[in-house]
């Protein structure tokens, strides 16, 4: 199933843009603003329309400044600087847990994201997100997934949180 790709954040570094694209599968794309050179992890390489979603968050906004030495591994980069903005943290992982309960066929990305989200509530104390999103995506995780152990902890961590999922 294929979907409109839409960059999920968005690393300016310099001249050279980092991103992650949400399309049928998560592409990990890279642009030159000033030469236009590019490449993503699509079976296209570049020249593609994640690197045109790339372009129009950035065009929009929708990026934040890093750092030369990010350039290395611009996900982990985009953890820390999202690490001090919890609610655009929290944000970006429900995004990334939408479209990876759509695409992951084990269940194992879809946990990591949950862990990960469990990690942030932990931390941060996060005040204001989307509940009911998380809640939802839980659910399917759950009926998708159902009896598998990594379900039923994860569960047992949103209740001790709160968030029990609503039947």
């Amino acid at each position: 199933m294929s979907r409109k790709p839409e960059a999920l954040w968005c690393l300016r570094i310099g001249e050279r843009l980092f991103a992650r694209v949400l399309g049928t599968y998560p592409y990990e794309v890279e642009v030159n603003l000033r030469s236009g050179w590019n490449r993503c992890t699509c079976p296209l390489g570049g020249d593609c329309k994640h690197v045109r979603a790339a372009l129009e968050a950035y065009r929009e906004g929708n990026f934040v400044e890093g750092e030369e030495w990010m350039a290395f591994e611009p996900s982990s980069a985009v953890g820390v600087i999202a690490s001090e903005n919890p609610s655009r943290a929290m944000e970006i992982l429900l995004r990334e847990l939408e479209l990876s309960l759509k695409t992951d066929e084990s269940g194992s990305r879809s946990a990591g994201i949950f862990w990960r989200a469990i990690g942030l509530l932990k931390m941060s104390n996060l005040i204001e997100f989307e509940e009911e999103k998380l809640r939802a995506l839980f659910v399917e995780f759950r009926d998708t997934f159902e009896g598998y152990p990594a379900v039923e902890r994860i569960g047992r961590e949103l209740a001790s949180l709160g968030l029990v999922p609503r039947e």
